[in-house]
């Protein structure tokens, strides 16, 4: 009987592994914020979703609207003197159809406009801070294989 059940638990298991699909690192996935962020109020990481749906063999690997989230580098607000504000968003997380986190690669740099020159000559005068709306696509890449 215990051989049956090995023999049985192997042949499910090559089964399987034989229909897993392979989604290979450098996969491209559209990411998105579900309402606008300022500068402001971002603090370590964004929230966001995937966008567009993500098929890999005609099977669905990243569903419309899943979470992920986007990992802020550097968070400059506004300064004095009519300087604007920096973000720098490095690397992040997107969750597949399983619910099974992935590390994902982007690299992108904002800046907030400066005041204008008049402007500048005021002290208190602060540039603008970065604000990301919904309508921003981030396009990231998945940093390593895995099978679904």
């Amino acid at each position: 009987m215990k051989k049956l059940l090995c023999l049985l638990s192997i042949l499910s298991f090559l089964t399987t592994s034989a229909f897993a699909q392979t989604v290979p690192a450098g996969t491209e996935i559209v990411l998105g914020l579900k309402r606008h962020k300022s500068q402001r109020t971002m603090h370590s990481k964004l929230n966001a979703i995937v966008k567009k749906d993500v098929y890999i063999d005609d099977k669905l690997v990243f569903a419309a609207n899943d979470k992920a989230e986007i990992y802020i580098l550097k968070n400059s607000k506004a300064k004095f003197f009519g300087r604007g504000g920096t973000l720098i968003l490095s690397g992040g997380m997107v969750y597949d159809v399983n619910g099974k986190a992935h590390d994902v690669e982007i690299q992108e740099q904002y800046t907030g406009k400066n005041a204008p020159f008049l402007a500048k000559l005021l002290i208190f005068k602060k540039g603008q801070n970065v604000v990301i709306y919904p309508s921003q696509n981030f396009v990231v890449k998945l940093s390593q294989k895995f099978k679904i």
